[in-house]
């Protein structure tokens, strides 16, 4: 099915959306900030300060499961050590090490392949911010949450996203030291939901599923210089969620209403910073004039995972059915394929 749409042509609406763009200087202690100051009231219950205090009893092995590790001769499983940590978005480093996040802990683990065994680093940032928020409330607030994106960057660190929160953690490698960074929220947006991130070179990507954006940071090569701006979907209350990047730099993302209608976008990242630099007027720089987009064959509904694979082509999972499609930018046609029926 050929279903280009291009630019203007689709929805009038692009014609005056702009790109929002911005730059902010700052040292680590003023962007990665420590939680807001409140007025210390008297937390009664604090619990025992692990994981499983975040449920109460009868939730527990519903929520923090009771199953043991299982292995067979494909699958090998491997306990954690911490119960009831929820981990979530996992990567990789370049020595092989497996790093994953804790939802219901706040921390960042590691895991060693070769001698099989697992390090938790606590993150004292973490239980700040949840004693703070507790105390400017009166009750004590469970410190969990929704950590769909990590990736590790070139200057040996981990970065990974707060949902619930609104915010992106990184981890210092070498120093075993927590930052976190507060995720932009424009006043015009109801709210978001920062879900996934890469890193690409110096820039980090992250999608925000609820404020309907793809946001982008930069940093400086010297001092602490960071520039963000985002991309805003082309549609109103939609939900913006999976994105890659082709080997031209393209930024390819999909956004959609669900129950309704979508569009795959391609955003043409070098024409950007190109016109970003050299124009007079930046922050008047227009949406349509850096995208093309593609609507949605009709089965598709909830695409949340893409990906780019060989030849260009990009793939696009379908999380609420037994499809999977591909999108051949040539000849902008969708493939679609299923796997087996669910039970």
């Amino acid at each position: 099915v050929k279903t280009r749409t291009k630019g203007i042509l689709f929805f009038t609406l692009v014609a005056v959306i702009m790109l929002a763009s911005g730059v902010t200087i700052a040292i680590p202690s003023a962007f990665f900030g420590d939680p807001d100051e409140a007025d210390t009231q008297i937390i009664v219950d604090v619990g025992t300060g692990i994981p499983l205090d975040n449920y109460p009893p009868d939730q527990q092995d519903q929520y923090c499961g009771t199953g043991e590790a299982i292995s067979n001769r494909y699958v090998k499983e491997y306990k954690i050590p911490t119960a009831c940590t929820q981990p979530l978005a996992i990567t990789t480093d370049p020595h092989g090490t497996v790093w994953f996040a804790q939802t219901n802990s706040g921390n960042l683990a590691k895991f060693d392949p070769l001698t099989e065994k697992f390090t938790e680093f606590d993150n004292p940032v973490w239980d700040d911010y949840f004693q703070a928020l507790s105390e400017s409330v009166g009750e004590k607030i469970p410190a969990r949450s929704m950590m769909w994106g990590i990736d590790y960057s070139s200057d040996g660190s981990i970065w990974y996203t707060d949902g619930y929160h609104d915010a992106l953690w990184k981890f210092s490698i070498s120093d075993e030291s927590y930052d976190r960074l507060q995720y932009p929220n424009p006043e015009d947006t109801e709210g978001v939901f920062p879900q996934k991130l890469t890193i690409d070179g110096s820039r980090i990507i992250v999608n925000d599923l609820l404020g309907s954006r793809i946001s982008f940071f930069e940093f400086a090569q010297v001092g602490q210089e960071i520039r963000t701006f985002a991309i805003p979907s082309p549609m109103e209350d939609s939900i913006t969620s999976g994105f890659t990047i082709d080997s031209e730099d393209n930024v390819w993302y999909t956004t959609w209403i669900p129950d309704e209608t979508g569009i795959l976008v391609k955003f043409d990242y070098p024409s950007y910073e190109i016109e970003q630099a050299t124009s007079m007027a930046p922050q008047g720089l227009l949406l349509q004039e850096f995208i093309e987009f593609y609507q949605f064959p009709t089965e598709m509904n909830t695409p949340n995972g893409v990906t780019v694979g060989p030849n260009q082509k990009i793939w696009i999972a379908d999380t609420s059915g037994n499809f999977f499609f591909s999108f051949d930018p040539e000849t902008e046609e969708f493939t679609k394929y299923v796997t087996s029926i669910p039970h």
